[in-house]
């Protein structure tokens, strides 16, 4: 099967305006992270700016599919925990940010995961619970930071 098909890119209808470049390049940055089908879904929809249907014509889904697919995307690559994991300030170990990756980003099961890492499963909860409470403590700080300075 072809990843893409000629007809899907060539019938480009209308071409989208990015509203922000910076935000795009942010999450097309973050969408790296992804499996290699939902980044590539990511890549057409921002960088090809092909419509919904266009890409179901790539992948051979139906449009419906592609939105859900997009949306649920989109609420993990905007998600806070997600960027704060990816951002490269992350004083998190790349154990547990990898960990934290492959359960808040690419919605993995704590089974795969701790399949994948040789883990039990205790340790993978362990750690994602962590970074749970990490996260909190991070949000809470720049909150704190925020109400000072107004």
């Amino acid at each position: 099967m072809p990843i893409m098909s000629n007809r899907a890119i060539g019938s480009r209808e209308r071409v989208k305006p990015i509203e922000d470049a910076g935000v795009a390049k942010a999450v097309l940055k973050r969408a790296q992270c992804l499996e290699d089908r939902d980044r590539l879904i990511v890549e057409l929809a921002l960088k090809q700016r092909l419509t919904h249907r266009q890409i179901g014509e790539v992948f051979q889904m139906p449009v419906g599919t592609v939105t859900r697919r997009l949306q649920r995307m989109s609420a993990r690559l905007y998600d806070p925990l997600v960027i704060d994991l990816v951002d490269e300030a992350c004083p998190l170990s790349s154990e547990t940010r990898q960990i934290g990756v492959e359960y808040f980003l690419r919605k993995q099961t704590i089974n795969a995961i701790a399949t994948k890492h040789q883990m039990s499963l205790n340790r993978v909860r362990e750690m994602i619970h962590f970074v749970r409470g990490w996260h909190r403590g991070l949000r809470t700080q720049r909150d704190w930071h925020n109400a000072v300075r107004v």
